[in-house]
């Protein structure tokens, strides 16, 4: 375990979303040293371009794979790799602090549930990877050797039908598969990641008082551009 542990966050965006990522720029990507925004072969000056992969929703999986590829190659000596989209919000101060109580020197892979999938004989549940999900060093030094056979392999089985009604851009449930099928690993829980804001706002819109320290979010996901900012100055 490490006070205060190091982390890459890369973000999945494109041309055609520059009002969500251009948001995430002025609020929560400031924040973090260690940061990346990546797109495919039509990217931005401010986009790294991971190749000719598309811009489309399914792109998310590619962006995914070679994002992380992209960030240990650049830090192979950090603590903890993430990705996430450009509608969610990270807050770094508490992510440090929960990120703290794990050992980035063990084989972990952090995240909030989604639900149960069945691939073949491989049996798994997948993390919901909206509001961020977390690779220990440890792990991602296993993961990086194997990411170009296991693009392959997914790309196959979702044009082979075997993915049993997943889609190929699911990337969250794609990496959920890699990491359970390969390794035999399954995700170990974190706290405050909402998938869906809207059910982190239910549950605010019900307290009698503001939120204390102890459950203010770590990560927010379907977050509008419009509201980006005044997430960020309420809960940063």
């Amino acid at each position: 375990m490490k006070n205060n542990p190091t982390i890459s966050i890369g973000i999945m965006t494109a041309p055609s979303l520059y009002s969500r990522y251009s948001e995430c720029i002025k609020t929560w990507v400031q924040d973090f040293e260690y940061i990346y925004l990546f797109g495919g072969y039509k990217s931005k000056d401010e986009l790294i371009s991971l190749g000719n992969i598309g811009e489309n929703y399914k792109s998310a999986f590619l962006k995914q794979q070679l994002g992380l590829r992209f960030m240990y190659k650049n830090n192979p000596d950090l603590d903890w790799y993430s990705i996430v989209g450009c509608d969610t919000i990270l807050f770094k101060e508490r992510l440090i602090a929960e990120l703290s109580n794990f050992d980035s020197s063990e084989d972990l892979f952090l995240g909030t549930y989604y639900n149960q999938f069945s691939i073949e004989n491989t049996h798994f549940t997948s993390i919901h990877g909206g509001p961020g999900f977390y690779i220990s060093n440890s792990l991602m030094k296993k993961i990086i050797p194997m990411i170009d056979q296991f693009n392959i392999e997914w790309y196959n089985k979702s044009q082979s039908g075997k993915l049993n009604g997943i889609d190929y851009s699911q990337s969250d449930l794609a990496l959920s598969f890699m990491i359970k099928k390969y390794f035999n690993i399954d995700f170990t829980p974190m706290r405050l990641l909402f998938g869906d804001v809207s059910i982190f706002d239910e549950i605010e819109s019900k307290k009698e008082n503001s939120t204390s320290g102890d459950d203010r979010p770590i990560g927010l996901h379907y977050v509008k551009a419009s509201r980006m900012n005044n997430y960020y100055q309420k809960y940063k």
